[in-house]
């Protein structure tokens, strides 16, 4: 019974040992463990917020072969920044798009009012002309402020282009005729040479708009004489 008793004593004091060894071991394992698991939530949380400042250009680095579910999510994190990224910079360029387009018909408004004002106001025939280009300019710059709601459209994949047959040399010719004035105005000369009539397909509204950028955009730039 003494030798049991010693040997009793002995396998205690090893499992008391083993014990403290085991739970030291399990408080270290759950640390590091924990800190695996956390510091990927913790880098994603510090992402949102550089999102949430306007920050698009965070982005998570994904260790290789990283398949698990915080891998995914960091994926989807990446993705959904680069997506918002991408329609921030397609609002900036539409924002500029429509501020060239809007300019082009308010200058040549602006330029025939004042030819009416200064030069023409005493000429019926040519101020009736002049006061029906004001009214057509004045109808386009209204078609293009219709025209940003298309943009949501757009967006949402439902925007259908209205294509009609109609005569794109004929819409050249008014075009120049509209910017002649500004053109004599600033010593500079436009024309049009080409055929009489040029039937095509097209969205007439959107062509007449990529032709007038073309026009204004080649005076903008073209020196006197």
């Amino acid at each position: 019974l003494a030798r049991t008793d010693f040997i009793v004593q002995i396998v205690l004091s090893q499992l008391q040992t083993a014990t403290f060894i085991a739970v030291i071991l399990a408080l270290v394992a759950s640390a590091v463990l924990s800190n695996w698991f956390i510091q990927p939530l913790t880098t994603l949380s510090k992402a949102t917020q550089e999102v949430s400042k306007g920050n698009y250009k965070v982005k998570i680095q994904i260790p290789k072969g990283a398949k698990d579910e915080i891998g995914q999510l960091a994926n989807d994190f990446n993705i959904m920044t680069r997506e918002i990224e991408s329609s921030q910079q397609m609002q900036k360029e539409l924002i500029a798009s429509i501020s060239h387009d809007l300019r082009t018909p308010l200058t040549i408004i602006k330029g025939y009012a004042e030819s009416i004002k200064d030069i023409t106001g005493d000429n019926k025939n040519i101020r009736d002309q002049q006061l029906t280009t004001i009214i057509e300019e004045t109808d386009r710059l209204s078609q293009m402020v219709g025209s940003v709601m298309e943009y949501t459209k757009l967006s949402q994949g439902v925007h259908k282009l209205n294509i009609v047959q109609f005569d794109i040399a004929d819409m050249c010719q008014d075009i120049v005729e509209m910017y002649n004035s500004k053109a004599v105005k600033e010593g500079k000369s436009i024309s049009y040479a080409g055929p009489d009539q040029i039937y095509v397909f097209a969205d007439a509204a959107l062509i007449e708009r990529v032709i007038h950028n073309f026009v204004s955009n080649a005076l903008l730039h073209t020196p006197e004489n």
